[in-house]
């Protein structure tokens, strides 16, 4: 690892206090879009989205930043080069704290994430259900697979490929 410098040192202070700042929005965003799908709100479902993807948009470039620094340290990119790089300071030192609270902030929304993903696939087999009884077809799987290829051939035989 090089040498950690004064600057090296605030920068990487400044990306961790402005990651937290944006990932303390995302939870918010994510408790309002469970609720939306826990509720069956599309409305606010629609305006929650939009804000999803614009706090999103400012995390990555915060992320890079501190993945780059990390790197130009000799160290691994992700959580794993910021706790090796916080590894050498006390438990209770200011930065110490802010990296433990961002490494608890994204743990949080990983976890909204994985509920919120859930929410949303139950939402679609409730709606597969209700279109197979509306139609009097049976419950079939969605038309594409999850890598957007389709799930269903003609007899056994392809008929084209892309």
């Amino acid at each position: 690892m090089t040498t950690l410098t004064p600057q090296h040192a605030r920068t990487f202070a400044t990306l961790v206090a402005k990651t937290s700042k944006c990932l303390d929005v995302l939870v918010e965003v994510l408790l309002e879009e469970q609720k939306a799908l826990a509720q069956h709100l599309p409305a606010a479902l629609e305006s929650v989205l939009p804000r999803k993807q614009q706090v999103l948009a400012e995390l990555q470039p915060l992320v890079q930043g501190r993945d780059q620094l990390q790197q130009a340290l000799g160290l691994p990119p992700g959580i794993a080069g910021g706790d090796q790089l916080l590894g050498t300071l006390p438990a209770d030192s200011p930065p110490a704290r802010a990296w433990a609270r961002l490494r608890e902030l994204a743990a949080r929304v990983e976890e909204l994430n994985r509920k919120n993903g859930q929410l949303v696939q139950h939402g679609q087999k409730t709606a597969r259900t209700a279109l197979g009884i509306l139609t009097g077809r049976r419950n079939e799987p969605g038309l594409y697979g999850r890598r957007g290829g389709n799930r269903t051939t003609l007899a056994g035989h392809t008929l084209g490929t892309v």
